[in-house]
């Protein structure tokens, strides 16, 4: 089966780069790398719907992070 991707690019506040790099390691599906001011996140999942899911819960995660 095919594996489907998104890649997300971070360049949010310094102060929140350890939480949200936490996070992203929480998921067994998402690699990440330095980019330039900031992290790129690659999600991996075996179908589009998954993905989707991947992608909700990394960024709804991510949002309770900066926005406290």
């Amino acid at each position: 089966m095919a594996e489907h991707q998104a890649v997300i690019e971070w360049r949010g506040e310094n102060k929140f780069r350890d939480s949200i790099v936490n996070i992203s390691n929480s998921f067994e599906n998402i690699s990440s790398e330095e980019i330039e001011k900031g992290l790129r996140f690659t999600i991996t999942a075996s179908s589009v719907e998954k993905l989707r899911m991947f992608v909700d819960s990394f960024l709804a995660e991510c949002a309770i992070i900066e926005q406290s």
